[in-house]
């Protein structure tokens, strides 16, 4: 498959926001099934994201939402839907240098599901880096 796109981020230092906005596009071969219905597919399509983050000493927020349109609409793997899309949220709060906890939601539609929802809460522990013998 060939992917190529592109991408625009921007910063907003004063007010600490990263956004961007990216669209790509995938060209793939098409797939030969053992299926006499559908001798053939493409998993070819289409996809856009934009994204939004917000930094702020210890306290963090995401936003980020992507969609792909697939070209082939007799797609077996597709089971009818065209395209599918997933909007996650993510907010995060360090309590020390070392230890960040954070929590994501997502909503989604896909081929296998018309309404997905999913949680993610997360804990993360920085070891030190320090030398042998350091502080």
């Amino acid at each position: 498959a060939n992917r190529f796109g592109g991408e625009v981020r921007w910063t907003i230092p004063e007010s600490k926001l990263q956004t961007g906005l990216g669209l790509h596009r995938v060209l793939a071969d098409n797939v030969i099934s053992i299926d006499d219905r559908v001798p053939t597919y493409s998993l070819s399509h289409r996809e856009i994201r934009a994204w939004v983050m917000y930094e702020s000493g210890r306290y963090s927020a995401s936003l980020d939402g992507i969609r792909q349109s697939f070209d082939d609409k007799h797609n077996p793997s597709l089971a009818g839907v065209s395209s599918q899309y997933e909007f996650v949220g993510s907010l995060g709060a360090r309590l020390t240098p070392s230890i960040k906890l954070s929590g994501d939601l997502s909503l989604g539609a896909n081929p296998l599901f018309k309404k997905e929802v999913r949680g993610l809460l997360r804990a993360e522990y920085r070891f030190s880096m320090a030398r042998k013998g350091g502080k």
